[in-house]
C-alpha cells in the first residue's frame, strides 16, 4: 500500500476533507469527484409545467386544503432514522405561523409506512403528512417535479442524492449547512441554506419558498452543470490516468 501511493476519489468536498485527515489519506493524493446521478434526472429539465401530474398511490394521513404547498421529504429508513434530521424539521415547523402551517402537506417517501406518534406530531402542528412509501424513480421523478420545496434537514450526509435529484428537476431545497448536506446547493439561487442546526433560520427558508416563485428551468440548468456527466467521467478517468504513471 505505502509503495503503490494510492489516489483517492471522494463523493464530495466534505468527505475530501475527511480523507485528508485520515491515517489512509494522509499526505496522498485525494480529489473530490461528485456521483453522477441517474440519467432519468439529468434529462429532467425544468421540471413538471403541471402539478396535476403526480398519481402516486399513496396514503393521504390527513386532508389539505386547496392551496396546498407541497413540501418532499425523503426518509429512507423512516423517520425515526436519526440521520434524515426529522426533530430539526419538525422545530422548523414550530417557528412558522399556523396560517403558514396549514398550507403545508408534507410528503414524505423512503419508508413504507409512518409511524403513528410521528405523524401525530405533524398533525398536532396542522401540518397535512402523505406517506409515498417506496417509489420508483419514474415515481420519484414526478414528485420532485410537482412539489414546491424539497426539505433535506439530514445530520450526515456524504453527499444526498435526493437533494441533487430534486434540484436538476427544478425544485428548491433547504438544508443545513452540515457534512456535506448543503453541497450542490447555490444559496439564493437553487436553495436556501441555514447555518448548522439554526431551525429559525431553516424556517425562513421554508418561509421564503412559501411566499416567492420558483424559477424550475435555471435552477436545473445550474445543477446539471454542477453534475456534468461529461465532466465528472473525465475527472475520474485524469485520476485513473495520473495514479497509473
Amino acid at each position: 500500500f505505502e509503495r503503490k501511493n494510492p489516489s483517492f476519489i471522494a463523493d464530495s468536498k466534505w468527505v475530501e476533507s475527511m480523507c485528508r485527515r485520515s491515517f489512509l489519506g494522509r499526505n496522498r493524493p485525494v480529489r473530490a469527484i461528485y456521483n453522477l446521478p441517474d440519467a432519468l434526472f439529468l434529462a429532467g429539465g425544468g421540471g413538471s409545467s403541471s402539478r396535476t401530474e403526480v398519481s402516486l398511490h399513496s396514503q393521504t394521513l390527513k386532508p389539505s386544503s386547496s392551496q396546498t404547498f407541497k413540501l418532499l421529504f425523503g426518509c429512507f429508513g423512516g423517520l425515526t432514522n436519526r440521520f434524515k434530521g426529522f426533530p430539526d424539521l419538525l422545530k422548523a415547523f414550530e417557528c412558522l405561523t399556523p396560517d403558514e402551517r396549514s398550507r403545508i402537506e408534507l410528503r414524505i417517501f423512503g419508508s413504507k409506512e409512518i409511524a403513528a406518534s410521528e405523524s401525530a406530531k405533524c398533525e398536532k402542528l396542522g401540518i397535512a403528512i402523505v406517506n409515498l412509501g417506496i417509489p420508483t424513480n419514474e415515481e420519484l421523478y414526478r414528485e420532485y417535479s410537482a412539489a414546491d420545496l424539497f426539505a433535506f434537514p439530514s445530520v450526515k450526509e456524504t453527499i444526498g442524492m435526493t437533494k441533487v435529484e430534486s434540484l436538476l428537476c427544478g425544485t428548491p431545497v433547504v438544508a443545513f449547512d452540515r457534512t456535506a448536506c448543503a453541497e450542490g446547493i447555490i444559496p439564493g439561487e437553487t436553495g436556501w441554506v441555514a447555518p448548522d442546526g439554526d431551525c429559525r433560520s431553516y424556517a425562513e427558508g421554508i418561509r421564503h419558498y412559501l411566499t416567492h416563485p420558483i424559477d424550475r428551468a435555471t435552477i436545473a440548468a445550474k445543477t446539471a452543470e454542477l453534475f456534468a456527466p461529461d465532466r465528472l467521467v473525465k475527472e475520474v478517468l485524469d485520476v485513473y490516468n495520473e495514479s497509473m504513471r
